[in-house]
């Protein structure tokens, strides 16, 4: 139930068929526009004198705002995951939480649509591979069999070939309880002004400064740009060990190309030997970027 504040008479049902509205402070009720729609929260927010009040949804799939009294919507969902979202509002901050976490909003800005996810039939373990580009001296991971598919012949250009290295991740929805584990953010640079090289963090703090560094920088300057959710993890823990039995640290080393002018570029890697291989070829030990789960059903 959610009480309209500009109407005491006015109220809404939000319910697994539909949402409903009253007239009469619950008297009757009619059907809204809404049909069949599953919301999961609905917010009036109150924004001063001159500016329309914005009415906020979250739903299955994500969020909507309305600035014309629910005639229309508009969908804020950039960031997210297409899964059920509850709302709340304060302090400037529009907060979004579903399983996956909670997500902060300012200024109502975020506009777009929320990421695609995998149907729960299809969620589970997953392998990341890793590719290398001779010429770039640059590697790259990915957990899509499609984009793997596609590297392979050609899609991203020649010379990417793999290494024969890979670790287990859970795919995006995917691990026993999705409140514990975290989503890894994806970023990359562009072909120009750069870097050409994509970054990887599970971080949720790390991610969000570099969401909000790109805002700060102009286009033709080399930044990150965030393309997504690549994949799902056990983060690395604050005290303790960094990783928990289940799991195994996965490693990050940089090429520290950014202070010689060079795009920079990260390799993620399970095996310590193999991270102190690339410190002795100068790349730089950054520790624990987060955690591998091990395959419990082998």
């Amino acid at each position: 139930m959610v009480h309209d504040p500009r109407n005491p008479g006015r109220a809404y049902a939000l319910s697994d068929h539909g949402v409903f509205v009253s007239l009469d402070r619950g008297v009757s009720w009619q059907e809204t526009e809404f049909g069949k729609t599953i919301l999961n929260s609905l917010l009036f927010i109150e924004r001063g004198a001159g500016h329309p009040r914005l009415v906020v949804i979250g739903t299955d799939t994500g969020v909507q705002m309305s600035t014309d009294e629910m005639v229309s919507w508009t969908v804020i969902s950039s960031g997210l995951l297409a899964q059920p979202h509850s709302v709340t509002y304060g302090g400037g901050q529009l907060i979004a939480t579903s399983e996956s976490g909670y997500y902060s909003c300012e200024l109502m800005d975020c506009f777009g649509a929320a990421q695609a996810m995998p149907p729960e039939e299809d969620r589970g373990l997953v392998d990341v591979v890793e590719f290398y580009h001779p010429d770039l001296n640059h590697y790259f991971i990915t957990a899509s069999e499609e984009e793997i598919a596609a590297i392979e012949q050609g899609a991203a250009g020649p010379g990417w070939v793999r290494t024969g290295e890979q670790f287990t991740a859970w795919s995006l929805g995917g691990g026993d309880d999705p409140r514990i584990l975290a989503d890894v953010c994806r970023y990359y640079g562009s072909l120009k002004p750069g870097p050409n090289s994509h970054f990887y963090t599970a971080s949720a703090s790390e991610c969000k400064f570099l969401m909000d560094l790109r805002e700060l920088v102009p286009d033709d300057k080399p930044r990150w740009n965030f393309e997504g959710y690549a994949f799902t993890v056990p983060p690395v823990a604050p005290n303790g060990p960094p990783c928990p039995e289940t799991a195994i640290p996965l490693y990050r080393a940089y090429n520290n190309d950014f202070d010689l002018g060079i795009d920079s570029n990260h390799r993620y890697m399970t095996d310590p030997d193999l991270l102190a291989e690339m410190v002795e070829k100068g790349w730089i030990d950054e520790g624990v970027a987060f955690c591998s789960p091990t395959n419990q059903t082998d």
